[in-house]
């Protein structure tokens, strides 16, 4: 019963994932609608995120590495708006779903 609640839970989150996908290239005002729907999911994750950070005993660096991953997220979706603005979807999304491999290594 877990592998079928594990399949199903892949397939609705690429199911919304490429929903929101289509969304904001087909949106007038791509970076808008990007940071509106990171500000609704932070909002709605964010009671789990500081439950988990009172219970974890994180270090300073450790701090600092999830400061860094929440400026990299946001620069992500700052660029992922411009590029839908210039590029087709097609072509645009495998280029910047692997721009952070390529940043990092």
């Amino acid at each position: 019963m877990d592998v079928y609640l594990g399949v199903a839970l892949v397939l609705c989150s690429a199911l919304t994932h490429s929903i929101w996908n289509l969304f904001a290239k087909r949106s007038l005002h791509k970076s808008t609608f990007l940071w509106s729907l990171h500000v609704l999911a932070s909002i709605i994750f964010m009671p789990f995120f500081v439950q988990n950070m009172m219970v974890m005993d994180a270090s300073w660096a450790e701090i600092g590495l999830l400061v860094c991953t929440f400026l990299c997220q946001g620069l992500y979706f700052l660029l992922l708006s411009k590029a839908y603005q210039y590029g087709e979807l097609s072509r645009m999304y495998p280029m910047m779903r692997g721009q952070g491999r390529c940043s990092f290594r």
